[in-house]
């Protein structure tokens, strides 16, 4: 299991901050059997350094680590923090943890939490959990049975493969369980609900037509009211349920495709 968070605390910087930097020359700051820090200076749109610390178990040869296992990741820009992995475990071999190898480190059950700024959480295999904070954030939990919430902000949560809990949270969202059997909550807000041909059954437990809650589908359905419950239905198992609502007060475009 990784733990990720993306600008935790009250950090103003982001990734997008340092896409067109300029890099100067990599420093060694710290280089023992626990700790590999790296230091770049850094000029353009801002001036300062950008430090890279990998935590691990590492043996050493000549005082710089050659093998061993990689199990913390932290990015900071400016002393501002805007990476941190920790409680994964990544044989040396494999290369240190980024973004070329993630799916690799992220592979369990993880735990993703972005911030304040705008997030993109991506979750691979496993169970994972992730929240978004603040921001338009983009999620995809990917295969396995997962737990997203978007937070505050005009997210985009998609759970991917297999059975998992949706929340939008405040904002309006662009909600997708995709595949599998999904529990989906909008959360307030003008919410978009999505399915599609194959996608399985999605049961959303808080439409609000009042909120400005719409249901976008890709394929031919039908909708009908089976007993509390609006179903719409795309056949070959594919239904989104809206639970609670009546089909009578689903006035105006609520559902489009």
């Amino acid at each position: 299991m990784a733990i990720v968070s993306y600008n935790p605390g009250s950090s103003t910087v982001s990734f997008g901050d340092i896409a067109t930097l300029t890099i100067g020359a990599t420093s060694i700051v710290t280089s023992n059997a626990t700790t590999l820090a790296l230091r770049v200076s850094i000029s353009g749109t801002i001036n300062g350094t950008l430090d890279v610390v990998y935590g691990g178990n590492f043996t050493l040869t000549g005082g710089f680590p050659t093998g061993g296992t990689f199990t913390s990741l932290r990015v900071d820009l400016n002393n501002q923090t805007l990476l941190q992995v920790t409680d994964f475990s990544l044989p040396y071999g494999a290369g240190p943890p980024d973004f070329s190898n993630q799916q690799i480190f992220l592979g369990g059950n993880d735990v993703l939490n972005g911030a304040a700024l705008n997030d993109i959480l991506q979750g691979f295999a496993g169970t994972d959990s992730m929240s978004g904070g603040s921001g338009l954030d983009i999620m995809n939990g990917n295969t396995g049975n997962d737990t997203l919430s978007g937070g505050d902000g005009n997210d985009v949560v998609r759970g991917g493969k297999d059975d998992d809990s949706l929340s939008g949270g405040a904002g309006a969202d662009f909600i997708a369980g995709d595949r599998g059997s999904d529990t989906v909550s909008g959360g307030a807000g003008a919410d978009v609900f999505h399915i599609f041909s194959g996608a399985g059954l999605d049961r959303v437990i808080d439409f609000s037509r009042a909120e400005g809650d719409r249901v976008f589908v890709t394929g031919t359905y039908t909708v009908s009211q089976v007993g509390a419950d609006v179903v719409i239905d795309l056949t070959s198992g594919t239904q989104m349920v809206l639970a609670g609502v009546q089909q009578s007060s689903l006035t105006g475009d609520w559902i489009f495709s």
